[in-house]
C-alpha cells in the first residue's frame, strides 16, 4: 500500500474539515426544523463555526475561505450579497485579535467571548442591512 497516498489524503481531509464544517452549519442554519424557537438561534450557527475554528486553528479558517462562506450564505438566503461576508470578516479579524486570550481558557470562558462576539454581530448585520 502507498504511505505518501494515504498521508496526502489524510492531510487534505485536516485542512478541508473547518470549511465543510462551516458549510455543513450554514446549511443547518437554513433547514425548518420543527424544534421551538430555532428560528431565533440558527442564524448564529454558522458565525459560531468561524468564531470556533478561527480560535482554535486559524491556520485553516483563511479570511478568503470566511469570505467565500459568507458569500455562499448571502446566495443561499438572499441577503445584501455581501452583507454576511463582511459580518463574517470582521468577527474573523476581532477574533483573531483576541485569540491570544481565548486559547487554553475554560469552556465557559471560550463561550462566554462568543456570548460577545454574536450579539454585537447580530447588531451590525441588523445596522448595516
Amino acid at each position: 500500500m502507498n504511505q505518501t497516498g494515504i498521508g496526502t489524503f489524510a492531510g487534505l481531509a485536516r485542512r478541508v474539515v473547518p470549511g465543510v464544517t462551516t458549510v455543513f452549519l450554514v446549511f443547518l442554519a437554513h433547514l425548518h426544523l420543527p424544534f421551538p424557537y430555532y428560528t431565533e438561534i440558527a442564524p448564529a450557527l454558522p458565525l459560531m463555526g468561524v468564531y470556533y475554528w478561527v480560535v482554535f486553528r486559524p491556520d485553516l479558517m483563511p479570511r478568503v475561505l470566511v469570505f467565500a462562506i459568507g458569500l455562499f450564505q448571502d446566495a443561499l438566503i438572499g441577503a445584501p450579497f455581501g452583507l454576511t461576508a463582511m459580518i463574517y470578516l470582521l468577527t474573523h479579524a476581532f477574533v483573531l485579535s483576541q485569540r491570544r486570550f481565548l486559547v487554553g481558557k475554560p469552556f465557559w470562558i471560550f463561550w462566554s467571548g462568543f456570548a460577545i462576539v454574536a450579539p454585537v454581530a447580530g447588531a451590525l448585520t441588523w445596522m448595516i442591512a
